[in-house]
């Protein structure tokens, strides 16, 4: 038997706007930034004898606490084979395909988690059917994204990977295109884990989508003049905190309040001059950043920050920007 295992890491946005309004889900997508870890999702594939017709699909999902997820979480999966059944990739032998998921982040919280799954299992199935087409895997992913309302920029980043600038929407490698550098640091994520928010109550609704794309084409504008490299890294935090103000996603109470304790807890431990938090969007969630890329904080103040975090109530955990 064959196993195939792969991993994707999640991918964070900082800022965005939407761009969901073209009948072709590939021009779909948004404009924005953000950065790519190493922590996301792995999966292992294989397939064995079925019933005979089509493909079939068995899908265990399991949570980054080790809890067999259930529900509709295997739908995203079942879509995808779908896509790919129906552009001819995925041969008619009657296989049934089988399908482990593990998620090392929480789900609706901002971390690409859906994105990061479609990702692995496509280039898991691409390796056990030899797709030609190096892209497909990419481009259908992006699609059953958009199909679900699930994400708009993830895919196309997670393409690029590192610290990325998405200056058309779309999906990989056309006509979504993106910038990057490598981030290569440490940071801290923080959710609350009680107050989760799906993707498609933001981008979806119309007042949500005017009020975001005004604030995050105007960061683009400003972060698209010039060259993108590290020594963008400063005013790339600058403009996420101004938009999450202008959009309003900071006005909600719930991330505003996990803002604020972030931010106590900060200077509480002395750690002002070497991190900063930031927005993940769209979850209840911060991403505690370095200050700047050349002058890194230690380990053991990340976790200590962990530490102090979590006897808040909080969850916390360690990640690695790629």
């Amino acid at each position: 038997m064959r196993v195939i295992e792969k991993q994707v890491g999640g991918h964070i946005t900082l800022l965005f706007s939407i761009h969901s309004d073209s009948h072709r889900l590939t021009r779909q997508g948004s404009r924005g930034a953000g950065f790519c870890v190493k922590e996301g999702v792995s999966v292992k594939l294989w397939s064995v004898e079925g019933d005979g017709g089509k493909p079939t699909l068995s899908c265990k999902v399991t949570d980054y606490c080790g809890k067999v997820i259930s529900g509709n979480c295997k739908e995203q999966y079942e879509m995808l084979l779908k896509e790919l059944e129906i552009v001819g990739l995925i041969p008619q032998d009657g296989q049934q395909i089988v399908l482990e998921v593990q998620l090392h982040l929480p789900v609706s919280q901002g971390f690409g988690m859906s994105a990061a799954g479609l990702l692995a299992t496509g280039n898991a199935l691409a390796e056990y059917y030899q797709f030609e087409d190096g892209h497909i895997s990419s481009r259908v992913s992006h699609r059953v994204e958009r199909r679900r309302s699930s994400g708009l920029g993830d895919i196309l980043a997670l393409d690029v990977g590192g610290v990325e600038l998405r200056l058309e929407p779309g999906a990989p490698p056309e006509p979504g295109y993106a910038v990057s550098f490598p981030g290569e640091c440490q940071a801290v994520l923080v959710w609350a884990q009680e107050e989760n928010r799906h993707t498609k109550g933001y981008i979806d609704d119309e007042n949500w989508k005017k009020m975001i794309t005004i604030a995050g084409e105007e960061a683009v504008g400003r972060l698209s003049e010039g060259t993108w490299g590290s020594h963008r890294w400063q005013e790339l935090l600058d403009e996420a905190e101004a938009f999450a103000k202008k959009s309003e996603l900071l006005s909600e109470s719930h991330r505003a309040e996990l803002l604020e304790s972030v931010k106590g807890t900060i200077c509480e431990l002395g750690v002002e001059d070497v991190v900063r938090p930031a927005l993940c969007m769209l979850g209840t969630s911060v991403a505690i950043l370095p200050c700047d890329l050349e002058h890194l904080p230690s380990e053991v103040r990340l976790l200590g920050l962990i530490d102090a975090l979590i006897a808040q109530g909080y969850s916390a955990s360690l990640t690695h920007l790629q």
